[in-house]
């Protein structure tokens, strides 16, 4: 935990404790560092983390890199202040950012985080999805020729589409002289929370809302008059895994069941189209040509097909997930690091083995992760001690560069950390496990089922028309209970 507690020290160095995000005249949302800290500052109050995660969040959320119309965040902010984006939409950010905004709209009770989660979901169905599922890689920044063309707004097109509450409305995005763009062309943010702003004006909160829910409308329609970015409509496998992550997390804490809906329909899109038998392509496109997955898609569906079995309860995720593991150790392992190759054939570009983070978490990362979760599942410790033995091997390197190996870093929380499973068995074990996930344990693994089944967390544990839960901890466990609340009691005292 001490090397855990300097890295975080380290890190913290280089947070914008102002505006949010790592210093730097551009700023990247870096959702992988952002989802590490939400899980150690639950289980390590620290005043200073809670704050920058805060401050980033609720800045991102006002600033221009965030599309206030139609939902969605764009690439990186061209500036400190999350004003001005580069104007390209990636699927990857949106996939992380809704997970992560979830679970801080559950913790603070803010409102105002929720409609982030909600709008941007309704922009990647609307803007980034196919018929059957699957979602596309990106939105282009430039249209006819310009970039943000398709997003930017001229203060008299606004006048005349706002009418009588353009005052309110310029006071609230920003449209005023000291904040223009470039050739008269306004980026919409806002620079007080809703909360804050509506106190100011002497209005509800409410009254505000019912306003921008109209403004955002309005604008909405007449700018899908423009001509819309080029899209780039390749479906790859890794980042529609993200996806899917995403989506169940949120249903997971906000509990919208169209979330679990999608999250379904986009694993069987993958399961359709880029797997066959035990190995997945990279990309889909109709027509296209095609390419053998890479470990980031191997590792980030079995990451989401974990998270799904875990949600539903359903043995056909887990069985994916197991066939999906086999592959990765028969064809990515790579015996001299202990790590795994980025591809599979054996050249030398093969050779890379990608450990640190960039904008999406690295794939040796989050595949250690699913063995550590696979090891608890089956009481396999086999794969719980190859997820340490790369975490371990690793450690210089996140010593050294704390920032850029977050991921690992959540592994190491979860490794120096008491590590729980809990399993409900029984009737009702829909109910109470979506209780539990509310909840958002850290350090958990939670799994269900309402029949008989054979997995060591379920065996010999069945009762007929009853529904107990068990809390364990390195495969002991404690006696049975029937209620959400004596669980946590029990996790408390362990």
């Amino acid at each position: 935990t001490n090397v855990l507690h300097t890295n975080v020290a380290k890190w913290s160095t280089y947070w914008d404790i102002q505006w949010g995000g790592n210093t730097g005249q551009e700023k990247f949302m870096l959702p992988v560092g952002l989802n590490f800290l939400m899980q150690y500052t639950a289980l390590y109050p620290d005043e200073n983390a809670t704050a920058f995660l805060e401050t980033t969040l609720s800045k991102m959320a006002q600033g221009g890199v965030y599309d206030h119309i139609g939902g969605g965040f764009f690439r990186y902010s061209t500036d400190p202040y999350w004003k001005v984006p580069h104007f390209e939409k990636m699927l990857y950010d949106n996939a992380q950012l809704i997970r992560i905004y979830a679970k801080a709209a559950k913790k603070n009770n803010n409102a105002n985080y929720v409609r982030v989660v909600e709008e941007t979901i309704a922009f990647l169905n609307r803007e980034m999805k196919n018929a059957e599922g699957g979602y596309y890689a990106a939105l282009d920044a430039d249209s006819e020729g310009e970039e943000g063309k398709y997003y930017v707004w001229k203060e008299e097109a606004l006048k005349v589409l706002i009418g009588e509450d353009y005052e309110l409305f310029a006071n609230y995005y920003q449209i005023q002289p000291q904040a223009v763009w470039e050739k008269g062309k306004f980026v919409l943010h806002t620079l007080a929370a809703p909360k804050a702003f509506a106190t100011a004006n002497n209005m509800t909160l409410n009254m505000l809302e019912g306003k921008v829910k109209k403004w955002k409308q309005l604008l909405l329609v007449e700018r899908e008059k423009r001509i819309a970015p080029r899209v780039d409509d390749k479906i790859l496998t890794s980042w529609n895994a993200l996806l899917i992550s995403g989506l169940v997390d949120a249903y997971n804490v906000l509990e919208n069941p169209a979330w679990l809906a999608q999250a379904e329909t986009t694993f069987s899109f993958l399961e359709t189209h880029s797997l066959s038998g035990a190995e997945l392509q990279h990309s889909y496109k109709e027509g296209g040509k095609r390419i053998d997955g890479f470990l980031e898609d191997y590792a980030f569906l079995i990451q989401a097909a974990l998270k799904l079995y875990s949600t539903t309860q359903k043995e056909h995720y887990l069985a994916v997930a197991n066939t999906l593991t086999k592959t990765v150790e028969d064809q990515f392992a790579d015996k001299a690091s202990g790590m795994y190759r980025y591809k599979r054939d054996q050249d030398l570009i093969a050779k890379i083995i990608k450990t640190d983070d960039g904008v999406i978490p690295s794939p040796n990362a989050v595949m250690a992760e699913n063995l550590m979760l696979l090891g608890h599942l089956y009481y396999d410790t086999q794969r719980s001690v190859k997820a340490k033995t790369m975490l371990s091997s690793l450690l210089p390197a996140i010593k050294e560069n704390a920032a850029s190996y977050n991921k690992w870093n959540e592994l190491l929380l979860q490794q120096t950390s008491p590590f729980y499973e809990i399993a409900v068995v029984g009737k009702n074990a829909d109910q109470l496990i979506a209780e539990l996930h509310a909840k958002q344990l850290p350090n958990v693994l939670l799994v269900g089922t309402k029949e008989q089944r054979n997995l060591p967390l379920f065996k010999g544990r069945f009762v007929e028309n009853e529904t107990f839960i068990y809390v364990c901890r390195n495969s002991t466990c404690k006696l049975p209970v029937t209620t959400v609340e004596d669980a946590l009691k029990q996790l408390g005292s362990f």
